[in-house]
């Protein structure tokens, strides 16, 4: 069974590779992952997993193992996923990252077989499944990415010493006060779950990897621009001091 696709990441190749293939990013993103753990730290790099999948022919719990090899770094690598249970599945696939602008975009194309797989419609209850996983894990990796992107700005920016800001109006003037670092990670949580929410949005409109990013990015606008606009909004509604 052939498995294929393309996903445009708001990153670099480097943050994208090191999300795609490391240990931590991966017990983070992967379906349904327990636990992971390193086997062999080679030329090819294996790791033991246990996913728990609540989706279709694959519920239940799966023992396997993970493996990476052929990296070129941060451009390709080939990617193996091999269930221990008599009912098995293998996956192998390679894996190909191209920077554009801003973004980064990974292709795959590979094969799956399983001893699931004993008709024509069974084999199609499995693509679905298989699409749905990817959508899942591919979502997460979105999230992780944006999450630590920004993670890494805010604290950037706790060491400096920043004043508050002057919005002047007619009716008078608005201060705004800087963040603490608290406000921030919540406001983070909460723009990583919209940014999620925007980029499964735009997987579902635009099939062209382009176009994806352009959407995202005029969302991102949008967005930006009405949280000034609610802000200016809220600081006419306090009450001035005689």
């Amino acid at each position: 069974m052939l498995i294929e696709g393309t996903h445009t990441l708001q990153a670099s190749t480097a943050e994208v590779w090191q999300a795609l293939t490391g240990q931590e990013s991966l017990s983070k993103t992967l379906p349904g992952i327990e636990y992971i753990e390193p086997i062999s730290t080679g030329e090819t790099k294996i790791f033991g997993v246990a996913l728990s999948i609540q989706q279709g022919p694959f519920t239940g719990r799966h023992l396997g193992r993970l493996a990476i090899s052929k990296e070129r770094y941060p451009l390709q690598y080939h990617l193996e996923i091999e269930s221990e249970e008599q009912e098995s599945f293998q996956a192998a696939c390679t894996v190909q990252l191209q920077a554009q602008g801003q973004t980064t975009i990974v292709t795959y194309h590979g094969t799956l077989t399983s001893s699931k797989v004993h008709s024509l419609r069974t084999q199609k209850i499995v693509k679905g499944a298989i699409k749905y996983l990817l959508q899942e894990y591919f979502l997460e990796l979105t999230e992780l990415l944006y999450t630590q992107s920004n993670l890494q700005v805010a604290t950037d920016h706790t060491t400096e010493k920043v004043g508050a800001a002057i919005l002047r109006q007619a009716r008078g003037n608005i201060a705004i006060l800087p963040q603490s670092l608290t406000e921030r990670k919540v406001l983070l949580s909460l723009s990583g779950w919209w940014h999620m929410f925007i980029a499964w949005l735009s997987h579902l409109i635009w099939k062209d990897a382009q176009q994806q990013a352009l959407w995202l990015k005029r969302a991102r606008q949008i967005s930006m621009i009405g949280s000034i606009i609610a802000l200016i909004w809220i600081g006419t509604r306090i009450p001035r001091r005689p």
